[in-house]
């Protein structure tokens, strides 16, 4: 997949099917974040679920309480200009405004 379909000011979906051993910590799912050119991070951070903009300035966006230890997820994430919306298991956990890039 070519990395310009993973800009920080595209339309993004994401799915990713997550069964945490230990919900401690900060824990990479997803990212774009090679050490330059920094974009986004997709991760755990403890039970909750964080998208992490970059690129543009830092934004965290934070649904609490998503993940417990040794149960299977169903994550989707659907990024669309300036809203992002994220589920577990088809249910809506947060919904909310993400800053563009300028």
């Amino acid at each position: 997949i070519p990395s310009s379909l993973f800009s920080a000011t595209s339309s993004l979906t994401l799915g990713i099917i997550v069964k945490p051993q230990s919900v401690s910590g900060i824990q990479t799912l997803l990212s774009k974040d090679p050490g330059s050119n920094r974009e986004w991070q997709f991760r755990m951070n403890g039970s909750n679920l964080e998208w992490v903009k970059i690129a543009g300035g830092v934004q965290t966006i934070t649904a609490s309480g998503v993940f417990t230890n040794n149960v299977t997820s169903f994550i989707h994430v659907v990024i669309n200009g300036t809203s992002i919306k994220m589920f577990k298991d088809g249910v809506s956990v947060l919904s909310t405004s993400i800053a563009s890039v300028s």
